[in-house]
């Protein structure tokens, strides 16, 4: 669809692409972009966007590459009520792709507002990240998740998101967000987060933040996370897990089902998952630890007791008006 490359020393390069729609592209990187760094600085702005029914083989939706060797080299992607929906890679990263590779190149990938859904990686062999791939090479990645969905993605490893440092390093924040009901393919595989390192000199760090894992689907049952050491993965509070078979990634403040409605349209740019009246998640937070002042939809935080967990912050609450008598 759009080839985004930064390839000349001094050059910066900037994309901003508003309330657009790229679909139905493919290419070889980056069915629907490839944002790619060669020398220089470049960055990808996507907001009100929707990428769908793209495909590649590796990167379905959108490519994220640094493979420079210049200290002067980024490559940034941001996304702002967006929708990376549909897209097929035939390798790794059905969704959104990302790799840094030689030690000076580094990455920054911002997602807000955003859903990630029904993307799938791995038509043959064992690929992994249905919903977003992550793998650190060389340089730093640093990941970061605001009020984000990542549902019904699929692989043969890691349908939801996979995280894989080789001889790289890469940080990745979720804040706020609902992953759910992600699948993966293979024996053993793991159908919401995986967090592995591959050997290297590099290190894996992922970070929690009142979110939901939960819905995913494997054949062997590894649950809806699995933390291989000595990556890291830091579960900072007030999230819900749903299936913690592999009693990897920490102490989750609940385990169980976080009883979710279907992806569906409730409001706002894009579809989430909305929490029913039963849900754990509902008022969970209490208000001095809110982190971030809307949900997905831009429906603002707080709307009861505390702030609800995940994507979705429920409006139903009451409102009492006087009564007069005469």
């Amino acid at each position: 669809g759009i080839y985004n490359h930064g390839r000349d020393f001094n050059v910066n390069v900037t994309l901003n692409i508003f309330k657009s729609s790229i679909i139905g592209n493919e290419a070889y990187h980056g069915g629907g972009l490839s944002n790619v760094a060669h020398v220089w600085y470049t960055e990808s702005n996507l907001t009100e966007t929707t990428v769908s029914g793209n495909s590649s083989q590796f990167g379905g939706g959108i490519y994220n590459l640094n493979d420079s060797g210049s200290d002067y080299a980024f490559v940034y992607l941001n996304t702002l009520d967006s929708t990376i929906d549909n897209n097929t890679s035939q390798e790794s990263g059905g969704g959104i792709y990302i790799q840094t590779y030689n030690p000076n190149t580094n990455a920054s990938i911002n997602l807000f507002n955003t859903t990630i859904s029904n993307n799938t990686a791995g038509t043959s062999g064992t690929y992994f990240g249905g919903g977003i791939y992550i793998n650190g090479s060389g340089g730093n990645i640093y990941t970061t998740l605001s009020n984000v969905t990542v549902s019904g993605n699929t692989s043969n490893d890691a349908g939801g998101i996979f995280h894989l440092a080789f001889d790289g390093n890469i940080y990745t924040s979720i804040v706020a967000s609902t992953i759910y009901s992600n699948t993966a393919t293979i024996f053993a595989g793991v159908g919401g987060i995986s967090n592995k390192t591959g050997g290297g000199e590099g290190t894996a760090t992922m970070t929690m933040t009142h979110s939901i894992v939960a819905g995913s689907v494997s054949t062997f049952g590894q649950g809806d996370c699995f933390n291989v050491d000595p990556a890291v993965f830091n579960n900072n509070g007030f999230n819900i897990i749903e299936d913690n078979t592999s009693n990897t990634c920490g102490t989750f403040s609940y385990i169980g089902d976080p009883v979710l409605g279907p992806l569906n349209n409730n409001g706002g740019p894009t579809f989430t998952h909305a929490l029913l009246g039963s849900s754990p998640a509902i008022d969970a937070i209490p208000i001095d630890s809110c982190l971030l002042l809307t949900d997905q939809r831009g429906v603002t935080r707080p709307l009861g007791y505390g702030c609800d967990i995940g994507a979705f912050e429920v409006e139903n609450y009451l409102l009492f008006l006087p009564l007069i008598i005469r």
